[in-house]
């Protein structure tokens, strides 16, 4: 497990050009998600690095992360519909990322050089996910482009992703726009698809 993780680090390493984006979250062993969630990139920017978070004996302390996520800001919003989503899914089985891993308020903040989806691709390309979930208009037009697939609201369809087949949840609208009990429905549904 431990050269995976040194290879898998070392890769993303590679492509990241920030100290300061964030690839993804997620709770231990990055290949022990079989579902990730996608949004367009993150909001928050953290006073600590993504590698502070990293062990190369363990992957992500997603603890960790979250308690300094939370000593700089309460956690509401999108961060706290994906809080509720990932709470109704087996530990480690999910990873949180992004098409972009540079973190901005708003994702029209982003400039052309931080557009970049490198990320995504390597960790899709790598971890093979049995489920996607994506939500907002950019990451489920990104997707629709990539598969050829038209998504219909919260309708499981399966497509196939650089070879492998994978169940893609979709859902329009801003995360933030959910309520709780929704999350929570999702997160129910996530996990009868895995």
């Amino acid at each position: 497990m431990v050269a995976n993780l040194i290879a898998f680090r070392r890769d993303l390493q590679a492509i990241l050009t920030d100290p300061f984006e964030r690839p993804f979250v997620c709770d231990g062993n990055p290949f022990s998600a079989s579902t990730f969630i996608i949004g367009c990139n993150p909001a928050t920017t953290m006073k600590s690095n993504f590698w502070e978070f990293w062990s190369d004996e363990g992957g992500m302390d997603r603890a960790k992360f979250l308690k300094d996520y939370q000593a700089q800001k309460k956690i509401l919003g999108v961060r706290a519909r994906i809080e509720r989503i990932v709470g109704k899914l087996p530990q480690s089985s999910c990873l949180e990322t992004n098409i972009f891993a540079y973190p901005t308020r708003k994702a029209s903040q982003l400039s052309n050089e931080q557009r970049n989806n490198y990320t995504l691709k390597l960790l899709i390309e790598r971890i093979r996910p049995s489920t996607l979930f994506i939500h907002s208009s950019e990451p489920i037009r990104y997707f629709s482009q990539l598969t050829g697939k038209h998504f219909e609201n919260m309708i499981p369809e399966v497509v196939t992703l650089n070879g492998f087949r994978v169940t893609v949840l979709a859902r329009y609208g801003p995360l933030y726009t959910l309520g709780y009990d929704g999350a929570d429905l999702i997160g129910e549904k996530l996990k009868e698809l895995q």
